[in-house]
């Protein structure tokens, strides 16, 4: 994935198996897609202890 790119920087690949096809995530899922969301924002951005 990270070669198909054609920018050439990071790309964030999440995988979920406790996801399904029904009506939402549960709000545990909900936060830890955002806890990686923010990690991989920061490690974009320089931060490395918060």
């Amino acid at each position: 994935m990270q070669a198909a790119s054609a920018s050439n920087k990071p790309v964030l690949l999440r995988m979920d198996y406790e996801a399904g096809h029904g009506i939402g995530s549960t709000k545990t899922q909900v936060i830890q897609e955002r806890a990686d969301i923010f990690a991989f924002m920061m490690w974009q951005f320089g931060i490395e202890d918060c």
